[in-house]
């Protein structure tokens, strides 16, 4: 007994430094860092884009799925590691370059499964200088495979998501107000406190909302039995 007495000081030590370490606040992303790994994801995807073929090598070749894997790894790692202003600069750049969207029968070039995305603005920012009426360009994440990414108090506003799969995704507290959710898959995903749309609207455009909790957090299977017993009063 005597022997564990300093393994278990060590062993409380170090669970009170981790209790500390969870309580102080995160620090404030340096800037010069976050340009630094943007820049240094752009030049990467770049080489795997022109060199390595990323978006054209024959599909179901060993090259090709090697290259696919490591352009997915080195985009979810830069996106866990920026702030939500640089996640954007990632998520255009994937959007502009066609490599999240998939053709119908085929998977996206870049799967963005379990993607950090907490905070992001996808909508867009007119420059000052813009003029008025001008068409505003809608970031399209149609048919990208989303699930299980955290996507807590994304602005989604406007953005289209035509059968876009959301399957277990985090989008509580987002912003859904104009966002286009026809036919996408909303099973299990996490829609309390979203703005901008209502449980109804939810329901008549998504494909499913097996297992989603609901804005008001209530799961879908209890918020379907509350609206039929509303129904029939």
């Amino acid at each position: 007994a005597q022997e564990r007495q300093p393994v278990e000081k060590h062993e409380q030590a170090d669970a009170a430094e981790a209790s500390a370490s969870a309580s102080e606040p995160k620090p404030v992303p340096d800037q010069s860092s976050q340009e630094a790994t943007l820049q240094a994801y752009f030049d990467r995807m770049s080489i795997l884009l022109l060199e390595e073929g990323l978006d054209g090598a024959p599909e179901g070749t060993k090259g090709d799925r090697e290259v696919r894997t490591l352009a997915r790894a080195r985009t979810l790692a830069a996106l866990e590691g920026l702030d939500p202003t640089h996640k954007r600069q990632i998520i255009q750049f994937l959007v502009d370059a066609n490599l999240v969207q998939n053709a119908p029968g085929e998977e996206p070039v870049i799967s963005l499964i379990g993607a950090d995305l907490e905070g992001v603005d996808l909508t867009y920012s007119a420059p000052d200088d813009a003029q008025p009426y001008a068409s505003v360009p809608v970031l399209d994440l149609s048919s990208a495979d989303l699930t299980y990414a955290d996507l807590s108090g994304a602005n989604l506003s406007g953005i289209v998501m035509l059968g876009t799969r959301l399957v277990g995704a985090d989008l509580g507290g987002a912003n859904l107000n104009g966002t286009v959710l026809n036919d996408a898959n909303l099973s299990g995903a996490n829609l309390s406190g979203v703005t901008g749309k209502s449980a109804e609207q939810l329901e008549g455009q998504s494909s499913s909302l097996k297992g989603a909790i609901m804005p008001d957090g209530s799961k879908y299977e209890e918020w379907l039995k509350g609206e039929g017993s509303g129904a029939e009063d």
